[in-house]
């Protein structure tokens, strides 16, 4: 591959969870970002909603990403309305008028378990201009497939693609992927605050059309073991904490 430089914008949606976004950011920079080639660089845009930890600011979150990487835009709510849907916008509009190659979603409460060849990610959307996301896989990976709840993505020779049939019911993931900056200005008003925006960019209602026109697919190659893990999920469940279903992620 004949190498420019490219420019990838990390957008992170977060809340004020200093712990879980430091394992975040230090792992993803450790086994991803730092490991690039020289002619990749990655720039930040956070949202923060000041909800969370009591003892935790604004400011707690913007010193641990700035220990690894730039941060371009940034957006603190300290008032209600805080919402994930919310803040997703945002993100998307940063990025939607960004000189930029790439995007790179990164929700504040995941873990990097293992190395990402950022290279790699960046070849299988230069062979296919119509990839919409590439994500990183949660589960261990077949020899033959990618499994993804209950479906399976089989192996293309670059990547686990999501079948035609269900790529409106499972084609967009909101895990941390790489995205095509074109599908985030296709859609980017198209998605509604009041709604789940995962749910939306499946293809629900009026835009189930042009979501299938995307080609989507999980990064990794067949044997692997699982790549990141939802560490979120243990915070929520230690403060019984449910995440709602068919809304727009709100927080209380």
């Amino acid at each position: 591959m004949n190498w420019p430089d490219y420019k990838i914008l990390v957008l992170t949606p977060s809340t004020l969870r200093p712990s879980l976004l430091l394992k975040t950011f230090s792992s993803f920079h450790e086994k991803m970002f730092s490991l690039a080639p020289k002619e990749v660089s990655f720039e930040l845009a956070l949202h923060i909603d000041c909800v969370g930890e009591s003892n935790a600011t604004d400011i707690d979150n913007l010193l641990i990403v700035n220990d690894y990487i730039r941060v371009t835009s940034c957006r603190k709510n300290r008032t209600p309305p805080h919402s994930l849907s919310r803040a997703f916008i945002w993100l998307w509009k940063q990025a939607s008028k960004s000189i930029i190659d790439y995007v790179f979603y990164l929700e504040d409460d995941w873990e990097l378990l293992k190395e990402v060849n950022v290279a790699e990610m960046i070849e299988c959307f230069e062979h296919n201009r119509n990839l919409a996301t590439l994500r990183l896989p949660f589960t261990r990976l077949d020899n033959t497939f990618s499994k993804n709840w209950a479906h399976k993505f089989p192996w293309n020779g670059m990547y686990f693609e999501c079948p035609d049939e269900i790529k409106y019911t499972i084609g967009w993931c909101g895990h941390p992927g790489m995205v095509n900056v074109n599908f985030i200005r296709q859609f980017v008003d198209k998605v509604d605050p009041n709604w789940c925006p995962e749910l939306r960019l499946k293809g629900y209602h009026d835009i189930a059309k042009e979501i299938i026109d995307w080609d989507y697919g999980v990064y990794g190659h067949p044997g692997e073991t699982e790549y990141i893990k939802d560490i979120g999920r243990e915070w929520r469940n230690t403060r019984g904490i449910t995440k709602l279903k068919n809304t727009s992620w709100s927080f209380s």
